[in-house]
């Protein structure tokens, strides 16, 4: 398994990670999400500096990817999105993916790296404890509109 930065020619794969990812959060909703908005969120996405895409590549092939957002102030960054293909899954991409993560964090000069997972995602929730996080906060939402 390769781990690198994302490069242009990675942007549909990463699209298709974020669709899944996206309707692996929304099941218990009908809403599905749209490829074309996220397709036009990855490219701005890679417009902006402060975004960086990281992927996993089997045989040339995207099995995994996160999105990390530096924070202004240079300490603190966010992981705002990640997702490894089912057939993938527990085979150690995640690990993977989050310690070259860091490791180019680090050599940033950054201290700090949060992200969010709902708590329905069992899985999610066991992985990211598994790799060190802990939870700090809890955010709760309420909907106003229907």
């Amino acid at each position: 398994m390769k781990i690198e930065h994302a490069a242009e020619r990675d942007i549909q794969s990463i699209v298709e990670c974020w669709v899944a990812l996206r309707v692996h959060q929304r099941e218990r909703r009908s809403a599905r999400p749209s490829p074309r908005a996220m397709l036009w969120q990855v490219k701005r996405n890679f417009e902006r500096p402060h975004c960086h895409y990281f992927v996993a590549k089997e045989a040339g092939k995207v099995v995994g990817a996160v999105l990390v957002q530096l924070r202004k102030g240079g300490r603190s960054a966010c992981l705002s999105r990640a997702y490894v293909v089912p057939s993938h899954r527990r085979q150690g991409v995640m690990r993977g993916l989050e310690s070259v993560v860091v490791d180019f964090l680090r050599q940033q000069g950054f201290s700090t790296l949060d992200l969010t997972v709902v708590p329905y995602n069992e899985e999610g929730m066991a992985a990211w404890s598994a790799l060190g996080y802990r939870p700090i906060k809890i955010v709760m939402t309420k909907q106003i509109r229907s």
